[in-house]
């Protein structure tokens, strides 16, 4: 047995006997059951719709093998030409069947251990910006990062009266008064004095 084959059969996830895969030049119960699993290895990973299973049928096991490769596009007519009792009867054959197997394997591993993980699947929660603003408030207060899934409404509740706390702490001076108080009465002076406000603030946003 080549070493390199064998070195190759575990790089590719077999753990099974393969002593005497070679040892009778022919599809012997040892080569069928290697050829079983690889070729359903790269059924599952190359989307391949024939499926190869051993019955003890061995002319039943190579016509369906034959099939295999010609839907693996395999491009060794030896492999896939000529009449079923005469292929992978020869020491030649079987070497150059496994190799393309197990070559083809590696490849297939390779492809999908570097392909991106698809995405499309998944669900991603997105934050709605009022639950944004009122969780950066409680953490501002001092209140902590709040629960997952927390109602905003029970959270704007626990801020208005943490809210209410900490300015009766800090008193009135460290609050200042209200540029507009709808329980007071407006004047003109007061839309005068709010449009100045505003358009200052927008003359100082311009670049």
């Amino acid at each position: 047995m080549d070493p390199d084959f064998i070195e190759a059969l575990q790089c590719v996830g077999y753990t099974g006997n393969c002593s005497a895969v070679f040892q009778e030049k022919t599809l012997n119960e040892d080569a069928r059951k290697l050829l079983v699993w690889l070729t359903n290895e790269i059924r599952v990973l190359g989307n391949i719709d024939e499926q190869l299973s051993d019955d003890g049928d061995v002319d039943s096991f190579r016509m369906t093998l034959s099939s295999f490769l010609k839907e693996m596009k395999c491009p060794f007519s030896s492999l896939t030409d000529g009449m079923d009792k005469n292929r992978f009867n020869t020491l030649e054959s079987l070497t150059l069947l496994f190799s393309f197997l197990v070559n083809e394997l590696m490849a297939l591993k390779m492809v999908r251990a570097n392909k991106p993980k698809d995405t499309s699947n998944v669900i991603t929660l997105e934050e709605s910006p009022t639950a944004a603003a009122l969780k950066e408030l409680a953490m501002g207060l001092g209140m902590g990062k709040p629960p997952e899934n927390f109602p905003c409404k029970a959270l704007f509740d626990k801020i208005d009266s943490r809210l209410a706390e900490v300015m009766q702490k800090a008193g009135p001076k460290r609050v200042g008064k209200p540029l507009f108080n709808p329980m007071n009465t407006t004047d003109t002076g007061d839309f005068v004095m709010t449009h100045t406000l505003q358009k200052a603030w927008s003359d100082g946003l311009t670049i």
